[in-house]
């Protein structure tokens, strides 16, 4: 795996939508405690993308305990899924 560290500070800016250099592509919920939310995180920088996790909640700030965030290089790949309906 390909990783790259950015600064915790522009990872902030990226969550609220102030960054120059990086552009969100998708953020989904991916998991739920009793006191947070944990969110995936893919975003652009340049022609390259990066997946990064977070944690939100009403007492956790996302990488709180971090000066640099560490996040994976991905890329878009597609994949089918089957899924089960109830017949009518």
């Amino acid at each position: 795996m390909i990783t790259r560290t950015f600064p915790r500070a522009a990872m902030l800016e990226l969550l609220e939508g102030a960054s120059k250099s990086l552009k969100e592509v998708s953020r989904a919920l991916i998991g739920k405690s009793r006191w947070a939310s944990q969110h995936e995180l893919i975003f652009r920088e340049g022609e390259a993308l990066y997946r990064a996790h977070f944690e939100t909640g009403e007492e956790v700030v996302p990488w709180e305990c971090e000066t640099d965030v560490v996040v994976f290089r991905v890329v878009p790949r597609e994949v089918t899924v089957i899924k089960y309906e109830n017949i009518p």
